[in-house]
């Protein structure tokens, strides 16, 4: 799947992106990754709940521009909006950053 803007948060806002670097995110979903299916709405970014790796794509990147965050601890914060978590490389559990 290509890049959706229908999806992405910070479409038709200029000031998103400004916003988002001081705001505290009031919402959250836990993550069930795919390795077909993209996220209903794009993430502002994915936080670790439970440690291990998180094979994901940001929400502009092609399909085959996987980035894979090896051990990474609980509490760490992955910055990229990200539109898909694979289920297959994915051994950590995530929850989103929304709002």
């Amino acid at each position: 799947m290509a890049y959706d803007k229908t999806k992405d948060p910070s479409t038709g806002n200029p000031y998103t992106a400004g916003r988002r670097k001081a705001a505290h995110h009031p919402k959250g979903l836990t993550v069930v990754g795919s390795d077909t299916v993209d996220l209903a709405s794009y993430a502002a970014g994915l936080v670790v709940i439970t440690a291990g790796n998180v094979k994901y794509i940001p929400s502009q990147n092609a399909d085959a521009d996987t980035i894979t965050i090896t051990a990474a601890p609980v509490g760490f914060v992955i910055p990229h909006q990200v539109r898909r978590v694979f289920a297959t490389g994915t051994t950590g559990a995530v929850a989103t950053l929304e709002g």
